[in-house]
């Protein structure tokens, strides 16, 4: 039952990205206030500068940060597990690829709106989050090879 529904699961787990991701947050599309635009290229600088903030035991908005950190991660794993759990139509090398496009999208929808943090980090993290999808999804339909 669960592949004849896998489809629109996608479609409906692709709005809820879009909603998260665009619509959630003080740094939203639908505030449109005048906002400076901030991109961030380095790989991990952020995430070092989060982790090293979730260290100090003074700072305050740990949950955010580790929410932020967590969220990233944790929001592209049904991406890929969705594609492939129970599936031989695509391989795990173009989900993640596939992940990847779709968050670099993200990201430029992010610049571009001027909504958000443009991040080089959320790309990894979410790429990081669809390999974990294709591990579990391996793990669970039985199919252990990459």
């Amino acid at each position: 039952m669960f592949t004849r529904y896998r489809y629109i699961l996608f479609i409906l787990y692709l709005f809820l990205v879009g909603y998260i991701v665009f619509f959630n947050g003080p740094r939203s599309i639908l505030t449109a206030e005048s906002r400076d635009v901030h991109i961030e290229l380095i790989p991990f600088h952020n995430t070092g500068f989060t982790l090293a903030q979730l260290m100090d035991k003074s700072f305050a908005d740990q949950y955010v940060l580790l929410y932020n950190l967590i969220g990233n991660i944790l929001l592209f794993v049904p991406f890929s597990f969705l594609l492939l759990y129970k599936s031989t139509r695509y391989t795990p090398l173009f989900v993640m690829s596939m992940a990847f496009l779709f968050s670099c999208s993200i990201e430029c929808v992010q610049y571009f709106f001027v909504c958000g943090i443009t991040d080089v980090d959320d790309v990894i993290l979410n790429t990081f989050g669809a390999c974990l999808g294709v591990v579990i999804s391996r793990q669970l339909s039985g199919k252990y090879t990459m």
